[in-house]
């Protein structure tokens, strides 16, 4: 049964200064297939954050600022871990907020198909802003394809590396999804494009300001 939890109910303080990663993982673990609300608080993490596989992750403009250099804020479990890949993943409505330090600090890796990011601020992140992988951490392959992901009205600033990044090159699994009336700027050391998609074989792309 879908279920809605709150990092709050797990010990979450919400001050943006006392680390809040243990209580939005384990509400993030229990509510696999449900969803996790944030209340409008400022969050502070010290590690990636693992949103599972058909998981909603409602922000409520909640801001999550990272405490640690060089490690994503916010990821797949399934990118990070051996777990499943069911697709559905929704993560909405919340700004994730870097350090600016590290090529490998981006704002959220998503690797899952069917999935939505949409209404999301990244924001001074040491890598890229917002990531779709094909490959897991480990460099393992899925063995489908991650179809349809849409990523909409999202903001990414400041980004070091790309501020959206999907996919390597011809990697024959992202092969398609959109992005609607998104906002990408770098910060001025950043030596990647703008906006990468790696292989396109049906993407929408549509109201996209750099």
């Amino acid at each position: 049964m879908s279920r809605e939890l709150t990092p709050e109910q797990f010990g979450a303080i919400g001050d943006g200064v006392r680390d809040d990663t243990a209580a939005i993982q384990k509400a993030l673990d229990r509510a696999q297939g449900g969803r996790v609300r944030l209340g409008s608080a400022a969050y502070a993490v010290s590690d990636t954050l693992l949103v599972p596989t058909s998981c909603t992750l409602d922000g409520a403009g909640a801001v999550i600022t990272s405490l640690a250099h060089n490690r994503p804020i916010l990821a797949s479990k399934a990118w990070a871990t051996r777990a499943p890949v069911q697709g559905s993943t929704r993560i909405s409505k919340l700004t994730l907020r870097g350090t600016g330090r590290g090529p490998d600090q981006a704002g959220c890796i998503l690797h899952d198909y069917w999935s939505e990011v949409a209404d999301v601020q990244i924001e001074n992140t040491g890598g890229r802003g917002l990531v779709l992988a094909e490959r897991t951490r480990d460099g393992d392959l899925p063995s489908g394809t991650l179809v349809e992901n849409r990523v909409r009205n999202c903001i990414v600033r400041d980004a070091r590396r790309s501020a959206y990044w999907f996919g390597e090159e011809a990697n024959g699994k992202l092969t398609d999804g959109a992005m609607i009336d998104c906002i990408a700027s770098q910060h001025e050391s950043a030596r990647e494009p703008t906006v990468w998609i790696g292989h396109a074989a049906g993407w929408i792309i549509e109201g996209l300001h750099t």
